[in-house]
């Protein structure tokens, strides 16, 4: 029980944490570089239900970008925040079935 919710502490925190990026950032690789990471993460983490985080996770970046911009935080670039906006499933998701998958292995 402990584990899980580490993990969705760790899901709730990278997810506002990359919205954010996604917002200040002028380019795509930061944000998309902690996607990966946090992805991965949680695949190491929960190796049989870690897509269903990492889906949680994508969640979470659109409801906090949304209410970021709600609250006036403009992005830096519409371009860089709109393919990073789902830019960060696929990733996430490929590097969340990479991380369970090297846990189960392993």
């Amino acid at each position: 029980m402990k584990k899980k919710i580490e993990t969705v502490i760790i899901m709730a925190l990278g997810g506002g944490f990359v919205s954010w990026l996604i917002l200040i950032s002028t380019t795509v690789h930061i944000p998309i570089l902690v996607s990966v990471l946090v992805g991965m993460g949680l695949g190491l983490m929960q190796p049989k239900w870690g897509m269903y985080y990492v889906l949680g996770f994508f969640g979470i970046v659109l409801l906090s970008i949304s209410l970021l911009q709600d609250q006036g935080l403009v992005p830096k670039e519409k371009d860089v925040m709109a393919f990073c906006k789902y830019a960060v499933i696929g990733t996430s998701l490929v590097a969340g079935f990479i991380g369970s998958l090297t846990k189960k292995l392993f």
